[in-house]
């Protein structure tokens, strides 16, 4: 899976959130890799040219 957004940042620190109310933000990027990591499959996420890309892929989920 593939999910593209534009962003108008010029840097992305995935590992924090900028939202003012850090205790309620920033847990959801992790929360879908540590679901992806328990299936044994791959996350990554990156910007580029102000677009962040994040790939998942899930290896046979499907019977």
């Amino acid at each position: 899976m593939k999910i593209c957004n534009q962003t108008a940042a010029e840097h992305i620190d995935f590992a924090r959130t900028a939202a003012s109310d850090q205790l309620w933000h920033g847990i959801g990027l992790k929360s879908v890799q540590s679901s992806v990591e328990k299936m044994d499959g791959e996350f990554s996420i990156g910007e580029r040219d102000g677009v962040v890309t994040a790939f998942v892929t899930l290896y046979n989920v499907c019977p």
